[in-house]
């Protein structure tokens, strides 16, 4: 009975509400493949050595929060670059792929992942990688034109293949966001911007469904007063998240496709694997059933 609602605040904006009905009427067709991309990176390079005085009003032991302790040093975790550290983060891909997959796995009603290769260098020893490709594949769904459907990721500045860029025709490809093939045409989805129907030869003057604005705060709030239910509560969100946190378990596993049972919340055929699925939480940290 708890209303919850997941921080990807562009859930709720029409832009990307507007893919997902485009997705689901098959203005483009059955789905083939996708490819997502950001052009950030948060990853690379080692523990600097030394300290600095903690700021106030900054609880230095409270942020750290489960992760093992270390010494406060400025401008290397908080307040923004702890999205590099495994300690911390996900790296881009955890940082960028919930809000990029977002419109992808809603408008396609993809379930779990059943299997992830990664492409790409292994993470370092306290942070990720710089660059990497993920290659997901999921169940076919009523929206995708075979029985599995491929969902790529391109990190770091990585973008997709020549092949895949050549339907953009003349327009721009933006910093980040996702390109998607069907069987009759392709769609460019920038992060955040309103859908691009390919070719736009043949989808001139075609007629996009006009969508009443919402906003992901006042759904909440509407949500708690019970006047409406939230579009990213957890029930949606949960199946999101761990499709990307599978895929930054792929990563520590360079050029290995890893097979995922979701029922079973295991990697079966990479047994090592599995010890990535929990992290270890320092004393006085526990939580029961989570660590």
């Amino acid at each position: 009975g708890t209303v919850t609602q997941m921080g990807i605040q562009n859930h709720s904006r029409t832009e990307y509400r507007l893919v997902v009905q485009l997705l689901r009427d098959g203005a483009i067709g059955k789905i083939k493949e996708a490819h997502a991309y950001s052009a950030k990176s948060w990853g690379g390079g080692a523990r600097p050595y030394g300290k600095d005085p903690v700021p106030d009003p900054l609880h230095w032991d409270k942020w750290l929060g489960v992760a093992a302790w270390r010494p406060y040093l400025k401008g290397v975790y908080h307040t923004r670059k702890w999205r590099r550290w495994q300690d911390f983060g996900c790296g881009n891909f955890g940082d960028m792929a919930c809000h990029i997959f977002d419109p992808l796995v809603n408008g396609l009603e993809l379930n779990a992942p059943t299997a992830i290769r990664s492409e790409g260098p292994a993470p370092f020893t306290e942070t990720w990688p710089e660059t990497y490709t993920l290659r997901y594949t999921f169940p076919g769904t009523k929206h995708t034109a075979g029985d599995t459907v491929q969902l790529n990721w391109y990190d770091g500045g990585k973008k997709p293949p020549k092949r895949i860029l050549n339907l953009l025709g003349g327009l721009k490809l933006p910093r980040r966001g996702s390109i998607v093939v069907g069987t009759d045409g392709a769609m460019l989805i920038p992060h955040i911007g309103g859908p691009r129907l390919l070719p736009q030869k043949k989808f001139r003057g075609y007629n996009y469904p006009d969508l009443p604005p919402d906003n992901h705060w006042t759904q909440y709030i509407d949500a708690c007063r019970g006047e409406r239910k939230t579009l990213a509560h957890f029930g949606y969100a949960g199946p999101l998240a761990e499709a990307v946190l599978v895929g930054t378990v792929a990563c520590r596993f360079p050029n290995q496709t890893l097979q995922w049972n979701a029922e079973q919340l295991r990697f079966t055929n990479v047994s090592e694997a599995n010890r990535y699925l929990k992290p270890a939480y320092r004393d006085g940290w526990h939580v029961d059933g989570l660590a």
